[in-house]
């Protein structure tokens, strides 16, 4: 059946936040982060690969789901393959109108393996493109690559904004996937643009600079909440709502 996730706060689980495959499945309009730094859990250093979004099928072979409109965020974690990653059981899959930063060294944004299968599984069903459309990559992070795409022809890279200057960060790495295309996009990083690994890649209006749009909530934070730290001293603040208003903490409605 169908995984249908919509909204949310998703922090600091192992080994993935949202975990997704069947067609028709998908994540839309969620905070996905993760924060081992701020984790409350007692053993934060033993996380295995804290994934944001997860593509993967097991042992069923399904295909075509998708994630879109996410603010996903990379801040600290000992261990991730990245922030949106398709497992090697993974076929094809797509995630438009996100935003994605990771701010750990050689951590990708989005890295699609290899569809091989796993064990003794065979690889997935065709077909195993890649679709990003309007995804930005931002963040500190260097080394690797803020987009991977490994043996999956046709896939393809559009309107995309990555903003990582990190050393020795490359933007865009195809390997062995012909007849993919770049284009669109804006490709700002230290390394190669686009790195052409064993593919046939068509690229156009690639530019080399330029702003683009961050994951909003990336500290895992609920939307609309607003945090006042005096820190032990008096504070004077202000602000307005147009909807009911509700304390937490040590703050009450009447407090403001």
């Amino acid at each position: 059946g169908a995984v249908q996730v919509e909204g949310g706060v998703f922090r600091n689980n192992d080994i993935t936040q949202v975990r997704l495959s069947s067609s028709d499945s998908y994540v839309k309009n969620a905070t996905i982060t993760a924060d081992f730094d701020n984790s409350n859990s007692p053993n934060p250093g033993d996380t295995l690969n804290s994934r944001g979004v997860r593509f993967e099928a097991g042992k069923f072979g399904y295909r075509g789901a998708s994630v879109e409109n996410c603010d996903i965020t990379i801040a600290s974690t000992p261990n991730s393959s990245g922030g949106v990653v398709v497992g090697s059981d993974g076929a094809d899959h797509a995630v438009r109108n996100t935003r994605i930063k990771v701010d750990v060294d050689s951590i990708r944004g989005f890295y699609a393996k290899a569809p091989v299968g796993f064990g003794n599984r065979g690889p997935p069903p065709k077909p195993h493109t890649a679709t990003l459309e309007n995804v930005s990559v931002t963040g500190s992070a260097s080394s690797a690559d803020a987009i991977r795409i490994d043996q999956r022809d046709d896939s393809v890279v559009k309107g995309c904004c990555i903003d990582q200057n990190g050393g020795n960060r490359d933007g865009v790495r195809l390997v062995d996937s012909d007849g993919s295309k770049v284009v669109n996009s804006t490709i700002d990083v230290n390394g190669q643009r686009v790195v052409e690994d064993n593919s046939w890649v068509r690229t156009r209006n690639i530019d080399a600079s330029g702003s683009c749009p961050t994951p909003n909530q990336g500290g895992g934070r609920l939307p609309h909440t607003l945090t006042i730290d005096g820190a032990g001293s008096r504070t004077n603040y202000s602000f307005s709502v147009s909807g009911s208003l509700e304390g937490t903490g040590a703050l009450t409605p009447e407090d403001t």
